[in-house]
């Protein structure tokens, strides 16, 4: 779905208001193009992205394990998957990734790129539609392989069956909806 960079930059204020306008210019027009090039609604990123950080580019999670707007978990960048402790002995490759994880727009490319990424293993392990609500327990670390749980589905007798969605995918799954309604309905007027 395109969004205009004015629509973009409106949702941003809107979720997350002490974002400066020239900041949250910045990050429409990358997530614009993330959004373009990997075909999601641009208010699917700023809705993740709000869920996950506020919009705080600078946001580390209390265990040191995620970094930057959408909160990209640094152990499964390249730079870091051979690391034996990647959170408390990180190479100097590592940590420069963990670095650029605070760019705002390197995060955001980082955020499409993982969308895609789950929106595909859905697909695949489930041979199912990856719809919105299925990927995104995914994207949030919200599967159990153990339990057999893939992409907010469990196989019950031979057929994949949708569990209830997690509050968190609730939660981000409602502002999306509520921004394209608000943008939808101002242009109907």
């Amino acid at each position: 779905m395109w969004r205009t960079i004015a629509a973009i930059v409106w949702a941003i204020q809107n979720v997350s208001p002490t974002v400066s306008t020239p900041r949250a210019t910045s990050y429409a027009k990358a997530i614009q193009t993330q959004a373009h090039k990997r075909h999601i609604d641009p208010f699917t990123i700023v809705s993740i992205i709000h869920h996950e950080s506020r919009f705080r580019a600078s946001a580390i999670s209390p265990d040191g394990e995620d970094y930057g707007l959408g909160q990209v978990r640094a152990r499964y960048l390249r730079q870091c998957r051979k690391d034996k402790d990647p959170l408390r002995k990180p190479s100097p490759a590592c940590n420069a990734a963990k670095n650029r994880l605070l760019i705002g727009a390197i995060n955001i490319r980082y955020v499409a790129q993982a969308i895609g990424s789950w929106r595909a293993t859905c697909r695949r392990l489930t041979n199912r539609p990856a719809l919105f609500h299925r990927w995104l327990h995914g994207y949030g670390g919200m599967g159990n392989l153990k339990r057999g749980i893939i992409c907010g589905q469990k196989k019950k007798r031979g057929k994949w069956t949708d569990l209830p969605k997690r509050r968190q995918v609730r939660t981000i799954i409602r502002l999306q909806r509520r921004l394209a309604r608000t943008v939808e309905g101002s242009c109907a007027h």
